[in-house]
């Protein structure tokens, strides 16, 4: 009885384990997608407003939340 109830937690943990390891793996291409995301809207929103000495931030933020809120992602 001992041995088979010993057996049931270690599959138990090994599940666990298995699933940690996969919403960690879910996580990392979740943050890789995010990561690649911000960057593109930051590429758009520095062309169509370049920075300079008159360069307008506002406008280049607001680029920059629109592109984000595009892509179904928060700024």
């Amino acid at each position: 009885m001992k041995i088979s109830s010993l057996y049931i937690l270690a599959t138990a943990a090994s599940l666990a384990a298995g699933g940690a390891t996969y919403s960690a793996s879910a996580q990392t291409q979740t943050n890789a997608s995010r990561e690649a995301m911000i960057h593109k809207c930051i590429l758009q929103a520095v062309a169509e407003y370049p920075r300079g000495p008159d360069s307008n931030d506002s406008a280049r933020t607001a680029v920059y939340k629109a592109c984000m809120i595009a892509a179904g992602l928060a700024p």
